[in-house]
C-alpha cells in the first residue's frame, strides 16, 4: 500500500486528538506552519478508559469513534496520544493496522504557564521512524556473528 504524502499546501489537516487537553492557539499556529495548512480540523475523542479491564477493546472503541477522517490509508492523520503509555502503544497498533501504515504524532509538551503547545522537535513522523528501524534490523546480531568468527 502506498502511503499518502503530505501536499506541498492544504486546505486542512486532521488531528486526531485522544488526550484530553485541547489544542492550545499556539499549538494550533505551530501546526499551521509545520504542516503548511491553512486550517487545522482537530476532532477530540473522549478518551476514559477503566486500567483494570483489558486495553485492547477500549481502545478499539475509542478508534471506533473517530468521525472526521476515514481510516482507510486514503489520507495522512495526525495524531495527539492519551498519557497512559500501555493504551499509547495499543492506540499506535490499531491506528495503523487501519490505516497501513505509522501516523504522525503530533508531541504536545505543557508550558510553565499551563498551556500545551507543540514540542520545539515538531510532528514525528512514526513511518519514516520505522523504516530507518528496519534498516538497523539484524546490525547487532551481524556484529556478535563477525566477532563469534575471528
Amino acid at each position: 500500500m502506498k502511503i499518502p504524502e503530505l501536499e506541498k499546501s492544504r486546505l486542512a489537516s486532521k488531528v486526531l486528538n485522544f488526550s484530553s487537553h485541547p489544542l492550545s492557539n499556539e499549538a494550533i499556529e505551530g501546526l499551521k506552519i509545520d504542516l503548511k495548512s491553512l486550517e487545522i480540523d482537530e476532532e477530540m475523542i473522549p478518551v476514559n478508559l477503566d486500567l483494570r479491564k483489558p486495553m485492547k477493546p477500549q481502545i478499539c472503541d475509542l478508534v471506533n469513534k473517530v468521525r472526521s477522517v476515514r481510516l482507510n490509508g486514503t489520507e495522512p492523520i495526525f495524531v495527539v496520544f492519551m498519557s497512559v503509555v500501555e493504551a499509547q502503544a495499543y492506540l499506535l497498533a490499531e491506528l495503523t493496522g487501519r490505516i497501513g501504515f505509522m501516523p504522525q504524532v503530533i508531541p504536545l509538551r505543557r508550558s510553565d504557564s499551563g498551556v500545551y503547545s507543540l514540542a520545539e522537535w515538531g510532528i514525528q513522523d512514526l513511518q519514516n521512524v520505522l523504516s530507518e528501524a528496519k534498516s538497523r534490523r539484524g546490525y547487532e546480531g551481524r556484529k556478535k556473528i563477525e566477532r563469534s568468527e575471528e
